[in-house]
């Protein structure tokens, strides 16, 4: 159960990371209380048609500014939800959730962060979650980081980085 994680190192950064374009990075540890960013995207226009697709460059930046000078307290650590093909799911969004869980591992990779790849129902297990909506992680989530904006309905990625960062404290690493 979530409540009764140990932290490993609490000096050490745990990141979670939520990979789609929706989704955000959280970061636990470090002796700063929980850091939540949404996923940087852009606004593009496509054959007459504006979406939004990954900030490459802005992706690069977020992990960029927490390598180094933490390191003297652990190597920074990463969970990373596995996506997959979900049941009557377009083919569209499929590859592009595969396209941002590819660049988050790229750029992990680049930071020299160790990652995990886990499935939502590991860590939804581990959290108590598994069966529930995307609001009861919101839910929750808002319980256990009182400080972090999680009340919008668009903040469940938010939510479920930091539920796959505190998992990440509990991993042998």
């Amino acid at each position: 159960m979530a409540e009764a994680a140990t932290v490993v190192n609490a000096g050490r950064l745990y990141f979670g990371i939520d990979p789609g374009l929706g989704g955000a990075v959280a970061v636990l540890g470090g002796g700063d209380g929980p850091l939540v960013f949404d996923t940087p995207t852009l606004e593009v226009e496509r054959r007459g048609k504006r979406r939004r697709e990954y900030a490459l460059d802005e992706m690069w930046a977020l992990l960029e500014r927490f390598v180094g000078p933490h390191t003297s307290a652990g190597h920074p650590v990463a969970v990373i939800e596995r996506v997959s093909c979900r049941p009557g799911e377009g083919i569209v969004s499929a590859q592009r959730a595969g396209e941002g869980c590819g660049l988050w591992r790229a750029f992990l990779y680049a930071a020299q962060i160790s990652t995990i790849p886990v499935t939502p129902q590991t860590w939804k297990k581990w959290a108590g979650l598994l069966g529930t909506d995307k609001a009861a992680s919101r839910l929750r989530a808002a319980e256990r980081w009182p400080g972090v904006p999680l009340g919008l309905v668009k903040h469940h990625g938010r939510s479920d980085a930091l539920w796959m960062a505190a998992f990440a404290q509990t991993l042998d690493w």
